[in-house]
């Protein structure tokens, strides 16, 4: 009836270090599993399964079971069609993705860009020079968040209204240099507003209406990107920037991205990341990027490191460091002011 195509299995083991004893989290270690698994059957209809697991040592209320996809999958022609659980990521930029607003975030996992499947009907129409989507997303997924030290107590959950059905569309298209695409979203907000409430907060999740756009245009020294996003309630979010390209034998990158908001929630209202990622080009795979972002409105500053090699075929080392320097005023990022952080982390391939 079918056959299996392809099985990957990876092991990771992470160690945490908090250099502040005075941050509200603890040092900590986590042990993270994932097995990825497609088939085809004998009409080539696809079933893709993708699981993610991942068990801190030290706190207990820190465990997580994510499956990424689980879905069956139909082409035809022109037409795409999947059904169940999956993944979906819009967006250019990197210091944040306005624009990627499908799945809700994994806050449990170490990874910063992790996300929760989402079930949802996908459809996909390909045209001459790009796609349109089409989606449905039956119900929504809340956001889960640690109850050990440092994490939070969520007692409940408020919605506007009892329907938590979501659609999305979006356009992609690429002429010449040119790729761009025009999104719409109506329906369940993934990102919550905590209230405090006896014993603990409120995670609230609003409707909202949304309308974004991204491109990037691309040349031989550098690449051009920019999202942007806005609701019924003229708030919008975005960010814009160049990534150039030099170096020989390594590949050196530099990026310099602004983002703007007029989101009271947002943390990143008037902000400039500049970066520096780095290839190697050698036979372990070394790379690297470095980033600084600095809020123009209270001086604010953070500092990210991300660097990987391969050990051999089956195992790599990546080093992470975070750390912030964050003003008093800034409430939309003082919490994260003790959280200096160093961690290191072995992937094995099974």
């Amino acid at each position: 009836m079918f056959a299996i195509a392809s099985v990957e299995q990876q092991i990771e083991l992470q160690s945490r270090v908090f250099v502040d004893s005075k941050s509200p989290y603890a040092d900590d270690a986590t042990l993270s599993y994932q097995v990825k698994n497609h088939k085809y059957l004998d009409n080539d209809d696809l079933l893709q399964f993708n699981l993610e697991m991942q068990k801190s040592f030290k706190n207990n209320g820190r465990y997580s079971a994510n499956i990424q996809e689980l879905y069956w999958s139909r082409i035809r022609d022109e037409w795409e069609v999947k059904i169940g659980i999956d993944t979906v990521f819009w967006g250019k930029a990197e210091s944040v993705n306005v624009v990627d607003i499908i799945n809700q975030k994994n806050v449990l996992s170490t990874d910063g860009k992790a996300k929760l499947g989402s079930l949802m009907a996908h459809f996909t129409k390909y045209t001459k020079d790009g796609l349109i989507d089409f989606f449905y997303l039956p119900k929504h997924n809340k956001r889960k968040y640690s109850s050990g030290r440092g994490g939070l107590n969520i007692v409940s959950n408020k919605y506007d209204n009892d329907n938590k059905q979501s659609f999305a569309a979006r356009l992609q298209q690429a002429v010449n240099n040119v790729d761009f695409a025009v999104s719409y979203f109506n329906g369940v907000s993934n990102n919550s507003v905590l209230i405090p409430v006896d014993q603990g907060y409120q995670a609230y999740y609003a409707n909202v209406k949304q309308l974004g756009f991204d491109a990037q245009i691309t040349t031989n020294e550098a690449l051009y990107k920019f999202e942007y996003l806005t609701d019924t309630d003229n708030k919008y979010s975005s960010v814009g920037g160049i990534e150039y390209i030099a170096g020989d034998s390594w590949t050196v990158n530099l990026l310099l991205e602004h983002m703007r908001s007029n989101k009271p929630a947002n943390a990143y209202q008037n902000d400039t990341m500049a970066g520096l990622r780095v290839d190697f080009s050698d036979e372990l795979g070394t790379e690297g990027l470095l980033g600084v972002i600095y809020d123009h409105d209270y001086g604010s500053k953070i500092l990210t490191f991300k660097g990987s090699r391969r050990v051999d075929n089956n195992n790599k080392l990546t080093l992470e460091a975070n750390f912030f320097d964050i003003n008093l005023n800034d409430s939309a990022l003082i919490s994260q002011d003790k959280n200096d952080s160093i961690s290191l982390k072995l992937t094995h391939y099974l």
